[in-house]
């Protein structure tokens, strides 16, 4: 029992640091795509700073990281359903988590290919929506 304790803790820890991570991409990702509609209107205050190669490359590096933790929330999560239950019961939370994950392996597994820039924000944002209503349908109670 004490080893199902540790691993609810470790889950619990590990999806909110998801969270957290994947919020900050989100952030991070809605000012990227704000600095690239004032680039799109000339805006020339906006022309100091980092690029916008350096802030895609920036953006990927924290979905990088969240999907490792989101990887590792979706096993330690797989572990405590099979010991609860005993079987893989698929529930909206699971199917939208795993899709979630689906989503950003897709992503990040294609960023030598056109799906860069703006794309690549545009389809982060959608996985940060998905994965913050499983969090809050999960965790906020």
């Amino acid at each position: 029992m004490k080893l199902m304790q540790i691993i609810l803790f470790l889950h619990q820890v590990v999806t909110l640091s998801t969270a957290l991570i994947m919020v900050a991409a989100f952030v991070f990702g809605v000012l990227t795509v704000i600095r690239h509609l004032r680039l799109k209107q000339k805006d020339v205050a906006i022309l100091s700073g980092t690029s916008m190669a350096q802030r895609t490359k920036q953006h990927q590096r924290l979905l990088k990281w969240g999907f490792r933790f989101l990887t590792a929330g979706l096993l330690t999560g797989l572990v405590l359903m099979f010991e609860a239950k005993g079987s893989l019961a698929l529930t909206v939370h699971i199917f939208m988590a795993v899709g979630a994950w689906g989503l950003y392996g897709f992503f990040l597994r294609k960023q030598s290919l056109p799906w860069q820039g703006m794309r690549l924000i545009a389809l982060s944002l959608l996985g940060c929506f998905v994965l913050t209503i499983i969090f809050l349908q999960h965790h906020v109670r």
